[in-house]
């Protein structure tokens, strides 16, 4: 199985997952702590993990058209 042809390390990973021979939780510990804080906000943005966000973000904008 191959997800991304010129991404070999992370194919490797992903297979990896797949069968079953990484532990997903370790995984993704170790990928959170590998990259920085920076890093992982703007992929947690990217894929809309921080909906809330947007939400403040409107809700900020809303309070200064009230002032």
């Amino acid at each position: 199985m191959s997800y991304f042809p010129e991404r070999v390390n992370t194919n490797r990973l992903l297979e990896m997952l797949a069968e079953g021979l990484l532990d997903k939780d370790n995984f993704i510990l170790a990928c959170l702590n590998w990259m920085t804080d920076r890093d992982v906000g703007e992929m947690a943005e990217a894929n809309e993990f921080f909906p809330e966000d947007d939400e403040d973000d409107e809700d900020d904008e809303d309070d200064e058209d009230d002032e």
